[in-house]
């Protein structure tokens, strides 16, 4: 534990500090909401630095470490010139807010809590991790990006090309590593595991910036409403359609800890407008938007545009229409709403062809195209989203209550907000184009999140969480009315206590059983009545190392016994798929294949995959392996994989196309040229002859 928590601590320092530091020289002042919206501009630093740097040749965890600072340094002056030319008193980050440190603090600890006890007490261990196909390739990226000190997102790859052996030798390829890139600092710097600092990384996004993200963006828009921290943390977590049920599936990692950046890039947006006695636009904090939106699309591009769905509603019902009666003051009323209407009907047709466009770009095609099975009816869909159980299946019947008083609230309290309503209805109707609608309509409709029912409804929650907070806030009210009478409950002392108590009671109501050892000693899945208790079970079975999966406790000893027996540094032919890449990215054994296939593979490679079980008879097989210098073969249990299809092995998790390894997988004890070293069950360690 005293591991996790120092991991935890340089994670934060790192996701946060390069934000704050950027916000602070720009707008030479350091306030509490510069540390809700830090995480997601050092995740724009991140990209630049990761790309220019390797661009450059300047590879290595130091170069960029000060790359990464010097651009957080650089780009803040463009805010220093914006708002030295600006004739506004204030800068968008004096207006509205009343955030103090100590309610930042209270927020970023109650959401540590939350997530310690719905994720981190329903896993088995911190050093435990999911092993479907996506967290195989994100666990490899961590580990290559320590190991080669390339941060590029353009240039990813599982191998190393300027290293020696190997097995691909392309420069890599586009893929959002952004999200990686803090646990592989941790990594790097510690030697640590990289599955402690995957769960260290994610729990920092989901625990810190994921509610101060939520407490930025209602701080942003409350004008009559003091926010409290207390409740904003229970709210952000109040469905567990997000972040929790993300993380009890296949790892979506990335897509999560974008999600987690989404509010605080809305509340930047929202900032860089006021709406006081007149219309004023701050081109500093818009700025900081712009990166911030980079920033997003850097984790994961379909969250940036998820924050564009959010904030187009924001855009056409109260930038237009306030911009537009400002400016035209010596306009008659009615001709300044035929303008605004106008204007609005432009923006309207603007964002459909930019949809329609993006949705049609040839990049595009094999993400929009690519359908889910999943599907349910129209009346299916609809009743999921009044019981609050999405696809999940258990409803949670608190939060439709808790959304209407919400919406009552909003709607007499904060009118200002009812764009909220017009950005909730867009998410949800993605999630019933994508579960209700033709094969073509799902994938136009929510394409650009594969039609994946699990992202969608992630959606939907943080769509949902402004309602669920003045729901949960209007109840902490009614309740404040009846207990201020009563000794230590009068004042904002009295408030903040009935918020306390009404948010706990909210919890423990919507959320409890949340633990797998209490929940499921005596029970089995089916039993579950709770969708926080039905996720428990996945999460520990996800996390599990000792059901049957890809690599087991048992594989993971045998790994331990291999490192033993072999000399340090000696290269290990593998098949990655059956266990053995966690073994490269988890344990450190020095393999030759470190996931799956790459780019430009060598001609060495190639005959190895293909014909390495012929090496006493094909002296190009044995040429190849004479350069790569291995002197091993490595063979982890593959009992878990089914034969039923002629071409593809399927296991749990993972997969392979049989003749891509047939030259590994057709070796055995019989097999000329191979000496058995190491066995425990069908688990094997050859010698090559």
């Amino acid at each position: 534990m005293r591991v996790f928590a120092v991991s935890v601590l340089i994670i934060a320092f790192t996701l946060f500090v390069p934000g704050i530091l950027f916000l602070q020289l720009g707008f030479k002042k350091l306030t509490p909401q510069f540390a809700c919206f830090a995480p997601v501009l050092s995740a724009f630093f991140f990209l630049v630095a990761g790309v220019i740097g390797t661009g450059l040749g300047l590879t290595g965890t130091a170069f960029f470490v000060l790359l990464t600072i010097c651009f957080a340094v650089s780009l803040a002056l463009p805010i220093r010139l914006i708002n030295s030319r600006s004739r506004l008193s204030t800068d968008g980050f004096s207006n509205v807010s009343r955030l103090t440190w100590p309610a930042v603090g209270i927020c970023a600890a109650v959401g540590a809590i939350l997530v310690a006890a719905l994720f981190l007490s329903n896993i088995d261990g911190l050093s435990s991790f999911i092993q479907y196909d996506d967290n195989l390739s994100h666990l490899a990226w961590i580990k290559s990006i320590a190991d080669s000190g390339n941060f590029s997102t353009i240039r990813v790859t599982y191998y190393d090309s300027t290293a020696f052996p190997s097995a691909f030798l392309g420069s890599g390829s586009y893929y959002p590593i952004v999200w990686h890139i803090p646990a592989a600092l941790l990594v790097s710097l510690t030697g640590i595991q990289t599955s402690v600092a995957e769960n260290a990384s994610i729990f920092c996004f989901t625990a810190f910036a994921y509610p101060l993200g939520i407490l930025a963006l209602l701080d942003s828009v409350c004008k009559n409403t003091k926010v409290s921290p207390f409740i904003v943390a229970i709210s952000s977590f109040a469905s567990v359609a997000f972040p929790m049920r993300m993380l009890a599936v296949h790892g979506p990692f990335p897509n999560i800890a974008a999600f987690c950046l989404v509010p605080a890039t809305a509340a930047l947006l929202i900032r860089s407008i006021s709406f006081g006695e007149r219309f004023c636009f701050y081109g500093a904090t818009f700025y900081a938007f712009v990166l911030a939106l980079v920033g997003v699309a850097g984790v994961h591009p379909n969250a940036a545009i998820f924050t564009c769905l959010l904030i187009a509603p924001f855009i056409l019902l109260r930038i237009i229409p306030f911009g537009i009666m400002d400016q035209r003051a010596e306009v008659s009323l009615k001709s300044s709403i035929l303008r605004t209407r106008c204007a609005q009907i432009i923006f309207c047709f603007f964002c459909v062809l930019l949809w329609v466009a993006v949705y049609n770009l040839p990049f595009m095609h094999g993400i929009v195209s690519f359908t889910w099975e999943w599907g349910m009816s129209l009346e299916g869909i609809l009743q999921s989203i009044v019981n609050g159980s999405f696809f999940f299946g258990v409803p949670q019947v608190l939060l439709c209550p808790l959304f209407a008083i919400g919406a009552i609230y909003v709607l007499i309290h904060e009118k200002e907000q009812r764009w909220f309503f017009l950005s909730f209805a867009i998410v949800l109707l993605i999630y019933i184009g994508a579960g209700a609608f033709s094969a073509e309509a799902r994938s136009f409709f929510s394409g650009f999140w594969y039609t994946d029912p699990e992202r969608i409804a992630a959606m939907v929650a943080i769509s949902l969480v402004p309602f669920i907070y003045f729901g949960l806030h209007g109840v902490v009210l009614v309740a404040y009315s009846v207990l201020k009478h009563l000794r230590h409950f009068s004042g904002s002392l009295g408030f903040n206590l009935s918020a306390v108590l009404i948010s706990l009671l909210f919890f423990f109501l919507n959320c409890y059983p949340f633990n797998y050892a209490y929940a499921w000693e005596d029970h089995s899945r089916s039993d579950s009545t709770n969708a926080f208790t039905l996720n428990s079970y996945d999460l520990y079975n996800g996390y599990s190392r000792y059901r049957v999966q890809a690599y087991t406790a048992a594989e993971r000893d045998f790994i331990q016994q291999v490192k033993e027996v072999v000399p340090k540094g000696s290269l290990i032919i593998n098949l990655p798929v059956d266990g053995s890449s966690f073994a490269w990215s988890v344990d450190g054994l020095n393999l030759y294949y470190h996931a799956k296939l790459g780019l430009a593979e060598s001609e060495d490679s190639h005959a190895i995959r293909k014909g390495l079980c012929n090496i006493s008879m094909d002296s190009t097989v044995k040429d190849a392996v004479e350069n790569t210098g291995a002197k091993y073969v490595l063979l982890l249990d593959r009992s878990d994989y089914t034969a039923e299809d002629k071409h593809v092995c399927y296991s749990r998790d993972l997969q392979y196309k049989k003749k891509d390894w047939k030259g590994i997988t057709e070796i055995n004890d019989e097999t000329p040229g191979f000496e058995p070293v190491l066995s425990s069950g069908s688990m094997r360690l050859y010698l090559i002859k």
